[in-house]
This record gives structure tokens, C-alpha cells and sequence, in this order.
């Protein structure tokens, strides 16, 4: 992964977690996708554990991400 792909990912992620936080997307489609992003090949550890955070803070409705 370069850090282009990175960064892109960086802010998606980001947007998740501000979107969950706001509550401005259904929680269903925030999971969606961070599930999706989640399979890429390659993440740095520190996306994963940002991802895996987003996606068990979605599961068990908690507020902050």
C-alpha cells in the first residue's frame, strides 16, 4: 500500500468515525463500509486497529469511535 492508498483510507476512516459520532449515516451502511475497508490487502496496524475500534463501537451502539 502507498501512502496515497494510505491516506485515502486515513480519511474514509475518518469519515466513518465522524459520521457515526454525528449520527449522520445509518449504522448499517458506516458498518458496511468499514467492514469493506477492513478486507483490503495490506493496512497499516494502525488503520486495523482504527477500523476494528469503528466496527465495535457500531456493534455495540456506543457513541464515541
Amino acid at each position: 500500500m502507498n501512502d496515497i492508498q494510505e491516506k485515502i483510507i486515513s480519511g474514509t476512516i475518518t469519515a466513518l468515525e465522524v459520521s457515526w459520532q454525528s449520527r449522520a449515516i445509518n449504522p448499517q451502511i458506516i458498518m458496511k463500509d468499514a467492514l469493506r475497508l477492513f478486507e483490503e490487502k495490506g493496512l497499516p496496524k494502525r488503520l486495523e486497529e482504527r477500523l476494528q475500534k469503528l466496527i465495535a463501537a457500531v456493534s455495540n451502539g456506543e457513541q464515541e469511535a
